[in-house]
């Protein structure tokens, strides 16, 4: 029966029968089985006797009907969408049911990592099957139960590990397919953490034999296997720590990203890909690392080793955002709604007056790559005054050294935008961070006088530049000389 109706049924009957499976499901896992656990964990057809068929979870008869669905070359995607937007919500909301009995019961943890499986499983199936054409956003809304999970206020770290997992084999395998699937992608990433007592392999970086550079890209080298490799650090960390190492495998995920050939592709995911690499540079952990405390040091980790790759990745991201600006022509960057920056009402009244929207503009062409590219700067800027004190000199380096890069490109007046609008106002925040607790300071002192440091000696290299390149800067030092006084 299960069978005939995922390859026979036309769209609509699909999807009816899809709907009341799921709520012979719901009824089963959420109403019967909460109350006397007592179900079999047997796939329907490993069942071995009549009672194991009746107990059998309909949870898995519609993981597989699914799959079912998803390998039948005969139907068209739209059965595919209609079917996942179905059974995807559900699997979900199993995982969040159970999660919280899973320390209790080892069937409940059974049952939310088959849940996580069953997600795998038909996104390796579509990706390796189907190819989403351009302008749809079908894979978005597949990888969407992975954010949905990563996001629950329960996830624990075993489902945590899973999703993670699943995630690095889906793109060591399918990265040039997964297209829109980016942006949830990195949204659940984006929520990863790590505790104080116990670092994840993935996060940990890999202890190479007799190499200390970086080792080579998702498409040299395999995920997967630099996900289980990682387990040998603990056996051997002595060995280990003593020939070198290399990032956390987690970062090859970004790798493949960056240097996707698709540029739409990474137009339309900039924006979750620069957020999701400033969670790391903005520290991993329950507890949010703040200026004034250290970073963690578990086992042989420190989170600088994935504050320093994810920096990385980041100044990769801007130099790709440099080439696309001189691009004839650019793609649109959908995200870019994310990185609008109000403007204060003192600022607005400047601005007026001098027209330094005007000077913007210049640059603007309403793609919105400058919006993007705004939003890396002001994600890097917020992020000095308040990452953790480790995190501190290589996030200012970067951030100063950016700062210098877009003089030349997009050019001398967005180097002023810059500077006004985000590195000022944070530098001012953060003198005003102490609220006249002085001791903050016997902490703080050093990085901030670093950061002033940088201030200054690019505030002065900006003026001399534009001292020198004649006439046409006159008006920008004046609108700059303004901002710096108004700061």
């Amino acid at each position: 029966l299960f069978e005939e109706a995922a390859m026979k049924l036309n769209m609509v009957g699909l999807v009816g029968f899809l709907q009341q499976l799921r709520k012979a499901s719901q009824s089963q896992l959420f109403n019967s089985i909460t109350e006397t656990g007592d179900y079999s964990l047997a796939m329907p057809g490993d069942a071995k006797s009549t009672l194991d068929r009746r107990s059998a979870l309909h949870l898995f008869r519609l993981g597989e009907a699914m799959l079912r669905i998803v390998r039948n070359k005969n139907r068209p995607l739209l059965h595919m969408m209609k079917a996942w937007s179905v059974v995807a919500p559900h699997l979900v909301e199993v995982i969040k049911t159970f999660i919280p009995f899973q320390a209790a019961c080892h069937k409940d943890r059974h049952v939310s990592q088959k849940a996580v499986s069953f997600i795998h499983d038909v996104l390796t199936e579509v990706l390796t099957s189907w190819a989403e054409l351009p302008h749809f956003h079908f894979n978005e809304a597949l990888f969407r139960p992975f954010e949905h999970i990563m996001q629950l206020e329960l996830c624990d770290e075993d489902v945590q590990d899973q999703v993670v997992t699943s995630i690095g084999e889906l793109v060591e395998m399918c990265s040039p397919q997964i297209l829109s699937g980016w942006r949830p992608l990195f949204s659940a990433l984006r929520t990863v953490h790590s505790s104080k007592t116990d670092t994840k392999d993935y996060l940990l970086g890999e202890y190479s034999m007799g190499k200390s550079e970086r080792l080579p890209s998702s498409h040299s080298t395999s995920i997967s296997r630099r996900f289980n490799n990682v387990l040998l650090f603990h056996l051997f960390p002595t060995f280990f720590l003593s020939v070198g190492k290399s990032q956390a495998p987690v970062f090859d995920v970004f790798e493949a990203f960056i240097n996707t050939d698709n540029i739409q592709v990474f137009a339309n995911a900039a924006t979750d890909y620069i957020m999701c690499l400033m969670k790391f540079v903005k520290g991993l952990g329950e507890v949010d690392y703040k200026e004034i405390g250290d970073c963690i040091h578990v086992s042989g980790f420190s989170s600088t080793d994935l504050c320093v790759p994810a920096l990385d990745y980041l100044h990769r991201c801007s130099q790709l955002l440099a080439k696309i600006y001189k691009m004839p022509s650019k793609p649109v960057f959908l995200g870019a709604r994310l990185a609008s920056l109000p403007m204060k009402p003192q600022e607005r009244s400047i601005s007026s007056e001098d027209g330094i929207d005007c000077v913007l503009q210049e640059f603007d062409d309403d793609t919105g790559l400058i919006q993007v590219w705004i939003l890396l700067l002001e994600q890097l800027t917020a992020a000095v005054s308040n990452c953790p004190r480790q995190h501190q000199p290589p996030t200012l380096e970067l951030l100063f050294t950016l700062l210098r890069e877009v003089t030349a490109v997009p050019g001398p007046g967005f180097a002023i935008f810059a500077v006004i609008q985000l590195l000022l106002p944070v530098m001012l925040l953060w003198l005003q961070r102490s609220h006249g607790d002085h001791s903050y300071w016997d902490v703080a002192a050093a990085n901030f006088k670093h950061a002033i440091g940088l201030s200054c000696e690019l505030v002065v290299e900006h003026v001399n530049s534009f001292i020198h390149s004649g006439e046409l800067c006159l008006q920008r030092l004046r609108i700059f000389s303004v901002y710096s006084g108004f700061s």
